[in-house]
């Protein structure tokens, strides 16, 4: 399935994709696919390699620790986050290329946009200087998301 104009509006307005020239915008967006996920999906395990980078299109998910022994919806799962339209996961794995930290299920019917791993690598392996813009945003949403973190953990210890 192809990009709708929507989503290539709504990659565009990404912190991810932003100072990217339109040449290195169309070469990374002609990489990216769609995905269609069902409502309570686990898109992601946690302890699972990561494949690659999800852009959610539409839907909500629901990042989480599961319970031991099961990545499906139980008690004494721990909720992290709910992610919308416009977030994305699986940065990490672009990075590091090592095992995921938490699931990922869909709260949702949607779509998400996926850019595997093998299609960054090569993508920015055959062009630096989208290389260099990516690695960057990858960074600094990174650190913005570490910052954020480190916040609610001050509130939670200082609160306590």
């Amino acid at each position: 399935m192809s990009l709708k104009k929507t989503d290539l509006q709504l990659l565009f307005q990404l912190s991810l994709f932003k100072g990217l020239p339109d040449e290195e915008f169309d070469l990374i967006s002609s990489e990216i696919k769609v995905v269609d996920i069902k409502r309570s999906e686990v898109v992601k395990e946690k302890g699972t390699y990561g494949d690659g980078l999800y852009i959610i299109a539409d839907g909500t998910l629901q990042v989480y620790l599961p319970s031991k022994g099961s990545a499906s919806m139980k008690a004494g799962e721990i909720n992290l986050a709910k992610l919308d339209r416009g977030a994305f996961f699986g940065e990490y794995s672009l990075v590091d290329g090592k095992k995921t930290s938490a699931s990922i299920r869909a709260l949702t019917k949607g779509r998400l946009l996926f850019l595997s791993s093998l299609d960054f690598e090569t993508v920015v392996e055959e062009n630096h200087l989208l290389g260099k813009i990516l690695y960057r945003n990858l960074l600094f949403s990174m650190v913005e998301r570490l910052r954020k973190s480190n916040q609610e953990l001050d509130i939670m210890v200082y609160d306590n």
